[in-house]
């Protein structure tokens, strides 16, 4: 079992920040794409609406 208070080069340093940005992105799409999903559509609002020629 490794040491977490044990010394680390710089190469594992650079790994461990991208592991970090990685899944920060990742968490973060997730929850833009759910809310995305969750959030009603805006686009049309005419939709299923008779339109009335006067």
């Amino acid at each position: 079992m490794a040491n977490p208070w044990a010394r680390t080069s710089k190469l594992e340093d650079s790994m461990n920040i991208a592991r970090k940005a990685a899944i920060a992105l990742a968490t973060a799409g997730l929850s833009l794409g759910l809310l995305g999903i969750s959030a009603p559509a805006q686009a049309d609002t005419s939709w299923g609406w008779i339109q009335v020629q006067k």
